[in-house]
């Protein structure tokens, strides 16, 4: 059996502070940090600090990465606007970036759409690679709770925190690690003999 990855102290420290320094300007990013999270200011001075042995825990972790998406929205192109809508339908955010529209229409178990343009008859076809389809596939999975979290680090071979890695946009470029393909498709065939429902 492949070794297990997982991630020491250090390095989910590095992304706790890569993702509240994302959140706004340098005075007050842990505070707004503290405010998402609902915790205490001191909770995340901890959790940012080498000096302390204490890590965020895996889900306070991903509420950082999905505020930290929210904040990425731009538009900047009005010819290519996705719109992401949530679970109830409920318009959520836009943005010109697939990657930032798919993360956020995941998580929340909606959908993304291109807006059609004022003079076209239809919307054009949002384009995904194959990298970007495949971790869309794995937050489906994640985010649709039939599947116990300890289940699918077991099948994809790593803890909760790579977890986090292979489904982020955000931190792609630095931390960013593809999940196995074969392991998605497992968890997906999974599901469906569970519900009838590819989620992939």
């Amino acid at each position: 059996m492949a070794k297990l990855l997982t991630l020491t102290k250090e390095e989910i420290e590095a992304r706790t502070v890569y993702y509240v320094d994302s959140l706004g300007e340098r005075s007050g990013r842990r505070a707004i940090a503290a405010r998402i999270l609902g915790v205490s200011l001191r909770s995340i001075d901890a959790w940012c600090a080498p000096s302390d042995p204490r890590v965020i825990p895996a889900n306070k972790l991903f509420q950082l990465v999905i505020e930290a998406h929210f904040r990425e929205l731009y538009v900047a192109n009005h010819q290519k606007i996705i719109d992401i809508y949530d679970d109830s339908d409920e318009l959520i955010g836009s943005t010109n970036r697939e990657s930032d529209a798919s993360f956020l229409a995941d998580v929340h178990r909606g959908r993304m759409m291109m807006r059609r343009s004022r003079y076209a008859t239809s919307a054009p076809a949002i384009i995904m690679s194959d990298e970007l389809k495949l971790r869309s596939g794995l937050r489906k999975i994640v985010a649709s709770g039939k599947v116990d979290t300890r289940q699918i680090c077991r099948t994809l071979g790593c803890d909760e925190y790579i977890l986090i890695d292979m489904q982020s946009e955000i931190g792609r470029g630095r931390f960013g690690r593809p999940p196995e393909r074969t392991g998605v498709e497992i968890l997906a065939a999974y599901i469906w003999a569970l519900s009838g429902e590819y989620a992939a």
